[in-house]
């Protein structure tokens, strides 16, 4: 199961650079939809993840922590009003 967590500064920034894999998702618990994805490289990027016709949509906000935790739940429920 995905891990879900309470976005915050402090939280993000202690998140472990992947050592098994490419990266990983964690999830925002106050923005469902709201994923950062955790690179080997060491980039944390916002998406917002949606099913769509039965599809993974992944839509990507931005880079953390260029983008801040509000910004990337702000556009989050942008991103989610226009694919409804």
């Amino acid at each position: 199961m995905a891990q879900r967590i309470n976005f915050t500064k402090a939280t993000l920034e202690k998140l472990l650079l992947p050592t098994d894999k490419a990266s990983y998702s964690v999830y925002d618990v106050q923005e469902p939809r709201l994923t950062i994805i955790v690179s080997r490289g060491g980039t944390k990027s916002f998406y917002v993840s949606k099913k769509v016709d039965g599809k993974a949509l992944k839509i990507k906000i931005g880079q953390f922590p260029e983008t801040t935790i509000e910004q990337a739940r702000i556009r989050t429920k942008q991103h989610l009003v226009a694919i409804g």
